[in-house]
C-alpha cells in the first residue's frame, strides 16, 4: 500500500496487509501529516517504510514476520511519533531509524524476536520512552554510527544478547531509568564517549551489568545499580575520564566494579556488598576513588599492577580476606580510610613500593597493616586497634619503609611486628619515628623499641 499524499489517515481496524516475502507492506514517502493505526502488516521486505518523510503518527500497528525491517524510518524522517507499535519475528529489525532520521519519538513500542530490537543509526536527538525490547537476538535497543544526543528513559530490554548498545561515536546520549535484565551485557558502551546513565538498573545478565570500553571516555554514571551479573557489575576496560558516582553493585559473581586498564576514572559513593571483589583495579592508573564503601565482599578494594590511585575516605568492612589490598603496584595514596571487622586483613601491601598511608583505620581485623616484600611506602598518623593479631605487621622482605606517627591499641598480639634486618630502628630495615602502642597483648612491639610505650 502507497500512501499518496499528505494529513491522509489510515486505520486498518486491526485489518492484515499481508505479502508474500518481498516489497513494503505501507511505504510512505516525502509526506507528512500522515496517519496510520492499527494496522496489521508482515511478510513484506518492510512492514511500514517512513522515507523522508515527517511529522507522520504510527499508532497501535504491528509488523510481524518482516525480511528486514517492521518499522523503518529512513533520510531524514524527522519528528515522527510512533507509540503503541509492536513488531515481532522480523528478520533484521523490529524499529529502524537511520540516515539523519531525527527528532522522533517513540513511546510504549514493544520489539520482541528480532535480531534488533530498536535500531538508531546515524540518527540524533530522537526520544524513547516506555518502549520494551525482548528476546532479540542481538540487540534490544542500540545506538550506533553516531547516533547522538538521543534520549532514552524507562524502558526496559530483557533476555536479549545486549540490553541497550551504544557504540561507535554515538556520544552525548541520555539513558535514564532504564532496565536491563537477563540479557548477555545490560548497558554496553563501545567506542562512545560523553553518555550520561543514571538511575538505571542491570539485573541477572550473564556478563556484564555496565560496561564501558574502546576509549568510552568522559561518560557520566550516576545512580545506577548492577545486581546479580555473573562476571562483573561495572566493567570499565581502555577507558578514561569517566565518573562513577553513587552507583551500587551488589551480589555479582565475580566483581563489582573491574577496572582493566583504565585510567583518570572518578569514582565517589559508590558501593559494592556482596561480590567476590568489590573493587579491582588492574594496570589501571591515576584514579580516584572517595567515599566509596566495599562491604561484606570476600575482597574490598583491590588494585593490581596499578600506580598513582587515590584513595580517600572509603570504607570496607566484612569483608571475609582483605578490606583494602595493594599488589605489585606503586605510588598509590591512601588517605583517611577506615577498614573494620575484615576476616584477615585491614590494609594488605605486597610487592609494592613508594605507596603513601595517611590518617587510615583499622580495627577489629585479623591484622590491621600488613607488608610484604614491599619497600619504600610511608605510613603516617595511621592507626590499628582492637585487631586479633598484629595492628602493624612488616614481613622479612619488607624494607626502606618508614612508619612515623601511628598508633595501635589493644591488641592481642603485638601493636608493630617487623621481620627485617638491617640498619634501621632497632636492627630492622625500616625507619621508626614516634610510634604509640597501648595495651597490646604480646607487647608494644617485636624487637622492641620500634614505638613507645612498650604495651
Amino acid at each position: 500500500m502507497i500512501v499518496g499524499a499528505s494529513s491522509i489517515v489510515l486505520n486498518c481496524a486491526g485489518l492484515s496487509i499481508d505479502g508474500t516475502g518481498t516489497g513494503i507492506g505501507i511505504n510512505v514517502t516525502r509526506f507528512t501529516g500522515v496517519t496510520i493505526e492499527n494496522c496489521v502488516v508482515g511478510g513484506f521486505t518492510t512492514g511500514i517504510y517512513l522515507y523522508h518523510s515527517s511529522s507522520d503518527t504510527l499508532s497501535k500497528d504491528k509488523a510481524n514476520g518482516d525480511g528486514a525491517a517492521g518499522f523503518a524510518l529512513r533520510n531524514m524522517s524527522n519528528t515522527n511519533k510512533l507509540s503503541s507499535d509492536t513488531a515481532a519475528s522480523n528478520n533484521y529489525t523490529g524499529f529502524s531509524v537511520a540516515l539523519n532520521s531525527d527528532g522522533n519519538t517513540l513511546t510504549s513500542d514493544v520489539a520482541s524476536g528480532n535480531a534488533f530490537g530498536f535500531n538508531m543509526t546515524d540518527s540524533s536527538n530522537n526520544i524513547l520512552t516506555g518502549d520494551t525490547a525482548s528476546q532479540n537476538h542481538l540487540y534490544g535497543f542500540s545506538l550506533v554510527s553516531a547516533s547522538k544526543s538521543n534520549r532514552l528513559s524507562s524502558d526496559k530490554a530483557t533476555s536479549n544478547l545486549y540490553g541497550f548498545y551504544v557504540a561507535s561515536g554515538s556520544d552525548g546520549n541520555t539513558i535514564s531509568s532504564d532496565t536491563a535484565t537477563s540479557n548477555g551485557v545490560g548497558f554496553d558502551l563501545v567506542a562512545a564517549s560523553l553518555n550520561t546513565l543514571s538511575g538505571d538498573k542491570a539485573t541477572t545478565n550473564s556478563n556484564y551489568g555496565f560496561s564501558l570500553s574502546s576509549s568510552s571516555d568522559s561518560n557520566t554514571l550516576s545512580g545506577d545499580t548492577a545486581t546479580g551479573s555473573h562476571l562483573y557489575g561495572f566493567y570499565i576496560a581502555g577507558s578514561t575520564q569517566n565518573t562513577l558516582k553513587s552507583d551500587t553493585a551488589k551480589s555479582n559473581t565475580n566483581t563489582g566494579f573491574y577496572f582493566f586498564t583504565s585510567s583518570t576514572n572518578t569514582l565517589t559513593s559508590d558501593t559494592a556488598s556482596g561480590n567476590l571483589y568489590g573493587f579491582t583495579f588492574f594496570g589501571s592508573s591515576g584514579n580516584s576513588i572517595s567515599k566509596s564503601t566495599g562491604s561484606s565482599n570476600t575482597y574490598g578494594f583491590y588494585f593490581s599492577g596499578s600506580s598513582t590511585n587515590t584513595l580517600t575516605k572509603n570504607t570496607a568492612n566484612k569483608n571475609t580476606f582483605y578490606g583494602f589490598g595493594v599488589g605489585s603496584s606503586s605510588g598509590n595514596t591512601l588517605t583517611s580510610n577506615t577498614a573494620n571487622n575484615n576476616f584477615v586483613y585491614g590494609f594488605q601491601v605486597w610487592s609494592s613500593s613508594s605507596c603513601t598511608l595517611t590518617s587510615n583505620t583499622a580495627n577489629s581485623n585479623g591484622d590491621g597493616f600488613a607488608f610484604s616484600g614491599a619497600t619504600l611506602n610511608t605510613l603516617t598518623k595511621n592507626s590499628a586497634n582492637k585487631n586479633v593479631q598484629y595492628g602493624f605487621s612488616l614481613d622479612s622482605l619488607s624494607t626502606a619503609n618508614s612508619l612515623s606517627s601511628n598508633t595501635a591499641t589493644g591488641n592481642k598480639m603485638y601493636g608493630y611486628v617487623d621481620l627485617s634486618t638491617g640498619n634501621g630502628r632497632d636492627g630492622t630495615g625500616n625507619s621508626y619515628t614516634s610510634n604509640v602502642s597501648n595495651k597490646n597483648g604480646s607487647g608494644g612491639s617485636n624487637p622492641a623499641g620500634l614505638a613507645s610505650p612498650q604495651s
